[in-house]
Formats: structure tokens, sequence, C-alpha cells
């Protein structure tokens, strides 16, 4: 798929099964290589952490709530954004300069 230097490159959970290190070692490569191409990436996953790291705009569907939302990634990837969107009580916090996602644990369970 690379050697044709597409314009769009779509990848569906390219990091499924890996380590850590070697999702960032292998998204690292696309992000770099598709600069250096001019080459668009669409980049299927389910970690809002990857999300955060590597996308400039992100989709994301609420499968029970039939939403759909589409925004700059630091603008969708709030506490309060993701609520909405999955209709759960979502946190969103900076540690140790990345992006962690998580629903807030009900009252009186930590």
């Amino acid at each position: 798929a690379l050697v044709r230097r597409p314009e769009l490159l779509v990848l569906d959970e390219p990091t499924a099964g890996m380590d850590i290190p070697s999702e960032r070692d292998l998204l690292d490569l696309v992000a770099s290589w598709a600069r250096s191409r001019g080459t668009a990436v669409v980049l299927v996953t389910h970690q809002l952490a990857l999300a955060a790291v590597y996308a400039e705009r992100i989709a994301l569907i609420g499968k029970d709530t039939g939403t759909f939302a589409v925004d700059a990634t630091a603008a969708l990837l709030t506490s309060g954004r993701l609520s909405a969107l999955y209709s759960r009580d979502m946190e969103v916090a900076r540690v140790g300069g990345l992006t962690v996602v998580r629903p807030r644990p009900a009252e009186g369970r930590a």
C-alpha cells in the first residue's frame, strides 16, 4: 500500500495486540511517513489515548446513544463532551504529559 504513495492511508486497529512501546514506534513511523509525503491517514482505534497523541481531528460514535461527533481532538476529548456522547460520566486528565480517558467511578467506589 505504501509503495504506490497513496493520498489516503486507512489503518483499522493497526496496533491491536501490540505492546505499548511497539504501538508508539509504529504510529511514530506512520506519522512521519505521512507528513513527509503529504498523505492523509484515517486511523480506527478504540484507544482514545493514542488518538490524543496522533490525531488532529477525531470522529467518535456513541453506539448506545446513536450519536456521532467530529471535531478537533483537543475540543472533543474533554470530560464534558465525552460524558454527553457516551451518556456516562467520563474523566479526561493529563498525566505525565499523556491524555488519560476513563469512566468516573460511581459514588462510594474508587
